[in-house]
């Protein structure tokens, strides 16, 4: 895992930031990863990001599982289905539009209750307080993967800060434009107590149904 911390003083105030991302991928009787902290397809924790501007919101998609996101679950899914509407690089490798994404709850309640774990025991690892990986974190709300990734940040104030920076990271990009993910779902959880206040957690999925 690589993380960054970005430390700016003004007379009052020490702001810190951190990102990290992690994607694995698998067929349904086994599960690989290698090293690569630039490409994030199939690649175990990596990459690096610096805020930038934030991204242009869009029209909302339609939910996965008769769900209904709210007002903030829908700005998270425009954000990012605006992101991946337009064709970019991350870092040396182009990334054509990709298709948008669903929202799924229950990638949602996973990103939450990781973003919580770390707001609220005051760490920032894609391993949970109970030692728990990401495809831990899934499968435990009952979803039934054949991909997924998990981008997470701390220390961004903002949604659009927090994506922005995920966006001028190569690994953090890569998993936002993957045409191999169909569902998202994201969250975050602020104590003010915790070295970083808030902490966001970002989880992309293909569930093992699909083609």
């Amino acid at each position: 895992m690589s993380e960054l911390r970005i430390l700016s003083r003004s007379a009052v105030l020490l702001a810190a930031v951190l990102l990290s991302a992690c994607d694995d991928s698998a067929t349904p009787n086994s599960e690989s990863g290698a090293d690569d902290p630039d490409n994030l397809e199939n690649a175990a924790p990596g990459g690096v990001a610096k805020p930038s501007d934030p991204v242009a919101e869009t029209g909302a998609e339609t939910a996965a599982g008769g769900c209904s996101p709210g007002a903030s679950e829908q700005e998270m899914l425009q954000l990012i289905n605006t992101a991946r509407a337009e064709a970019r690089h991350c870092g040396s490798d182009r990334y054509e539009a990709a298709d948008p994404l669903t929202w799924d709850c229950k990638l949602q309640q996973a990103a939450r209750n990781h973003s919580e774990d770390m707001a609220t025991t005051n760490f920032f690892s894609h391993t949970g307080s109970d030692g728990l990986k990401a495809s831990d974190r899934i499968e435990a709300q009952g979803y039934a993967w054949k991909s997924w990734a998990e981008n997470i940040a701390a220390g961004y104030g903002s949604l659009p800060a927090a994506l922005a920076a995920w966006l001028d990271s190569p690994g953090h990009c890569a998993n936002l434009m993957s045409a191999k993910f169909t569902q998202v779902g994201m969250d975050s959880a602020t104590d003010n107590r915790s070295d970083y206040g808030i902490y966001w957690t970002q989880v992309f999925a293909r569930p093992a149904s699909s083609p």
